[in-house]
């Protein structure tokens, strides 16, 4: 994998970090999902960057991070439903 995450660190846009971040994610590992998503974000050039930060808040949430993942799902817009996800999640996540 670290042929891949180099590679994907390396790329004009955030997409294949953002790929590799939600599948750590997945798999619990947060301390290492939760960084690269950021900087995925942060790279820009996502194809959906609401999911991607939707994905974020609920990270931050999973790890017990709660005023940051408040700041996160606040940020989420967009008009496929990942604001209306990100308001729930506000609510009954405690994060709001």
């Amino acid at each position: 994998m670290s042929a891949g995450l180099d590679e994907a660190q390396a790329a004009k846009d955030g997409n294949q970090l953002a790929k590799i971040a939600v599948g750590l994610i997945g798999l619990n590992k947060l301390d290492t999902g939760i960084p690269l998503l950021e900087k995925a974000i942060a790279m820009g050039g996502l194809k959906r960057p609401d999911d991607a930060k939707l994905r974020l808040g609920l990270a931050q949430l999973k790890s017990g991070n709660k005023a940051k993942a408040a700041a996160t799902l606040k940020g989420v817009s967009g008009k496929e439903g990942a604001a209306e996800i990100a308001r729930l999640w506000l609510q009954i996540g405690g994060a709001g």
